[in-house]
């Protein structure tokens, strides 16, 4: 939680904590507000302390200046010694109702006290203020016991959006293991596009033509079309094994693209024409690329189904392989013959 007022960002965090137990799997969920003794506070009125003549620093001056220095002191005239009194009776000060007793001088020399001028009132306070980037924070932190980080953030979000109200100004921000978990989503971002890049040369150094190599890396949409519905249908969670199983499915599905776009170049070496070329290429094909996609899910299904910590990988690839597979089937053809139809007559 980040915000100005720590009395409202402890409220706060109090309240997600609360929440935060609540939700299965989660344990030891604690805040990082450490309480010390209250403290007796002095807040303002700045219209009546203008108004009696008053500012906020003088009256702080004399407050310090009454209550820091000694009660008295003795002192001797004419051999006689005489007790002049400096200051406050520091144990007459005990109460909230003592202080606003208090009196302070205006310029004029006429009185007033303390509790005229303001509220005085005990609150809490904190032992420690936590900052980052210059902003005040109280972190609340829990520890999951078999369960999914995303999913138990998630849920926690929603409740936040739904069922705790946030005042203007504050904001609540993840952290800890989410962070981590986002900044490697980064990481692992960039190295798959280089990864594609370096795909990408060696596919136009193979085939010798922009257009059949961009034929081939459309099949990644196309895969990540079947991870989408197939995780949402599944209502799993794309975590970062399920990232994992993404980078690992680009990998594979351009494969099925390869065979079938080489065969048809093979198939229009021998003087076929485009369309024929296509269709028998689609038919002499079409059975590897089936089997292998078979082979490859029913390889993972027995690792998706037993081990919770990989199924989303695993399901990633199964929906993502399946989903691409018939797709590549139908558009890399139907593309082949849309780039080459022209020039292939």
């Amino acid at each position: 939680m980040v915000g100005d007022d720590l009395i409202v960002l402890g409220d706060i965090a109090e309240e997600i904590k609360s929440r935060l137990e609540q939700i299965p799997t989660v344990v030891s969920a604690d805040t990082s507000v450490n309480f010390s003794p209250g403290e007796i506070v002095f807040i303002p009125n700045q219209d009546l302390i203008a108004q009696r003549g008053l500012t906020v620093s003088a009256i702080g001056l004399e407050l310090n200046k009454g209550i820091s220095r000694d009660d008295s002191l003795e002192i001797e005239i004419d051999g006689d010694e005489m007790e002049i009194d400096l200051g406050y009776d520091k144990k007459e000060l005990g109460t909230i109702e003592s202080i606003g007793d208090v009196l302070v001088t205006n310029s004029l020399g006429k009185t007033y006290a303390l509790s005229e001028l303001g509220e005085v009132r005990l609150q809490a306070s904190f032992s420690s203020i936590a900052r980052r980037d210059e902003e005040r924070i109280i972190s609340v932190t829990a520890d999951s016991q078999g369960g999914n980080v995303a999913e138990i953030n998630e849920k926690l979000q929603n409740i936040i959006d739904q069922e705790i109200e946030i005042p203007d100004g504050y904001r609540v921000d993840f952290g800890g293991e989410n962070e981590d978990t986002m900044e490697t989503f980064r990481d692992m971002f960039v190295k798959m596009i280089i990864g594609i890049i370096l795909m990408l040369f060696v596919l136009i150094t193979q085939f010798n033509s922009y257009r059949q190599v961009f034929i081939i890396l459309s099949t990644i949409p196309l895969a990540m079309i079947g991870v989408f519905i197939g995780m949402g249908l599944a209502r799993l969670t794309l975590d970062l094994p399920a990232f994992i199983g993404i980078i690992s499915l680009v990998g594979i599905i351009v494969n099925n693209a390869i065979i079938l776009i080489d065969q048809i170049n093979k198939e229009l070496d021998k003087g076929k024409e485009l369309i024929e070329a296509t269709r028998k290429a689609g038919y002499s094909r079409m059975r590897p690329i089936i089997l292998t996609s078979i082979t490859t899910i029913m390889g993972l299904l027995p690792l998706s189904i037993t081990e919770p910590v990989w199924r989303n990988m695993g399901f990633t690839i199964i929906f993502g392989l399946a989903f691409g597979t018939v797709l590549t089937l139908f558009i890399v053809p139907a593309m082949m013959v849309s780039f080459y139809h022209k020039e292939k007559k």
